[in-house]
């Protein structure tokens, strides 16, 4: 099950000091209700009445920038940001599920008694002299020869980290995953990465405000993008002015 996630200076911040005490927790209740059913934020109007939530109260959410208002539901502010996203914590779930069908696999395996022989079937030539428990529950015999695999979800995690690391800007990791998982559907892995070779070419000595977040590098396709065109300086400060000074 996902947390909601809250900063511990979360009390401190301007606008959650201008807040009621009731409109916080209101605020507080919604966001453990989206983690819990992974609406990645999202919210109706009715579950927050039920709350106890009065119109004041939304509207002091909402003025202070916490909530957009959607009509007839809410969307908590930057959840992609601070919180884990439906797709991601699903593909999450998949993973240990894949982990821990290889784990029992492996157990079975280790638990198997050598001496028995497979698929031992009760009455039938063969069958050895133990329990008719221990005839009828066969345990799996381990095949040295096919090794165990790594699941589709643990690999493309393991992608996701090796091009996270390289990234000139890392934040909102959370979001930068999920949108990595989608755009693997479309793009392998090299694609991604001699994309993003590119672009750190591109962004070299510029200010990190104009580096884009790499959710939105992904979710924007930019990938795709042609590498950029390099700029031939020839002014008093070049290289190639001083060079011409010099052959004169």
């Amino acid at each position: 099950m996902p947390w909601f996630k809250i900063d511990d200076a979360f009390h401190g911040h301007p606008k959650v000091m201008e807040l009621s005490p009731a409109a916080v927790g209101i605020w507080t209740l919604a966001g453990t209700w989206c983690a819990n059913y992974l609406t990645d934020g999202e919210i109706k109007t009715n579950v927050v009445r039920r709350f106890g939530a009065t119109d004041e109260m939304i509207r002091e959410l909402v003025d202070a920038g916490l909530w957009i208002d959607l009509g007839g539901a809410y969307q908590f502010k930057d959840w992609a940001e601070y919180q884990p996203l439906k797709e991601e914590v699903e593909a999450e779930r998949n993973a240990a599920r894949e982990r821990m069908k290889e784990v029992r696999a492996r157990k079975k395996g280790v638990e198997r008694s050598p001496e028995q022989p497979p698929n031992v079937q009760p009455n039938n030539p063969g069958t050895f002299g133990g329990t008719s428990e221990e005839v009828r529950v066969t345990p799996a015999l381990p095949i040295p020869s096919l090794p165990i695999t790594t699941s589709p979800a643990e690999t493309t995690a393991d992608e996701f980290e090796s091009w996270y690391a390289r990234y000139p800007k890392k934040e909102a990791k959370k979001a930068a995953k999920t949108a990595f998982i989608k755009a693997r559907k479309s793009a392998s892995f090299e694609e991604l990465s001699s994309g993003l070779d590119r672009y750190i070419v591109a962004v070299k000595g510029k200010d990190r405000q104009f580096i884009a977040l790499p959710a939105s590098w992904l979710n924007a396709g930019r990938w795709e993008d042609e590498a950029p065109k390099q700029e031939v300086i020839d002014g008093p400060w070049s290289k190639n002015f001083h060079e011409r000074g010099r052959r004169a």
